[in-house]
């Protein structure tokens, strides 16, 4: 569990709560916060005012959600995203 005000890290596992940002290349588990951007891989839950994920691999609940898998159309969408590959 990682909480604060903003936070940020390369790589990302577990329950993650930034008041107003979390940033991460990677992230794995439950994130929640104004601002969640996840540069390559989301695995999860993210819950935010805006969410942003290169690649997701789960739900996102917010404002606005973008996730950059899925195809066009699709990846910016308000209240609820999300991508879930057959294959993993």
């Amino acid at each position: 569990t990682i909480g604060g005000i903003g936070v940020g890290a390369r790589d990302m596992t577990g329950l993650a709560i930034g008041g107003a940002t979390l940033q991460t290349r990677n992230f794995t588990g439950m994130g929640i916060g104004s601002y969640i951007r996840t540069r390559r891989d989301f695995r999860g839950l993210a819950i935010g005012i805006l969410n942003y994920a290169g690649n997701l691999h789960g739900i996102q609940i917010g404002l606005l959600n973008y996730c950059g898998n899925n195809p066009k159309g699709l990846k910016l969408l308000p209240i609820l995203n999300f991508h879930f590959d057959k294959n993993q």
